[in-house]
């Protein structure tokens, strides 16, 4: 048996399981009456992979295949998120899509990882107004 921590090790899997439940119910809920509700959007990004950023798209609802797709890419090594909006059907594959593909918006997102390191700057500067 290795000592060594495997990057699957890191996935909260329980824990992303219940935050994509939630991010379908929310994105249901904030496409209530919309004819076209759009997909989810789940992105990644590898360090080492030239591809660069690439995105998957989820039916509302479909919280289990997002969550197992994101655990498998976590898995892998991406840095896997999901945008807080819905994007039109029928966008290319590997198209990100714009402004005015987006169909309805279910969150704020802040995009506090340490991959950035200023991240956290700005939220405490966030703080530091409100007070």
């Amino acid at each position: 048996m290795s000592n060594q921590l495997e990057l699957s090790d890191l996935t909260d899997e329980a824990e992303v399981r219940r935050f994509s439940k939630i991010i379908h119910e929310r994105a249901e809920s904030a496409s209530t009456g919309i004819d076209r509700p759009g997909h989810l959007q789940l992105c990644r990004l590898h360090h080492l992979e030239e591809a660069g950023l690439r995105h998957e798209r989820f039916k509302a609802g479909d919280h289990e295949l997002m969550a197992d797709v994101a655990i498998a890419h976590a898995g892998s090594g991406h840095n896997v998120w999901v945008e807080g909006r819905t994007v039109r059907a029928g966008l290319p594959a590997g198209s990100r899509g714009s402004k005015a593909d987006t169909v309805a918006v279910f969150a704020l997102v802040i995009d506090a990882d340490a991959d950035k390191y200023i991240a956290l700057a700005a939220l405490d500067v966030g703080r530091e107004q409100s007070r």
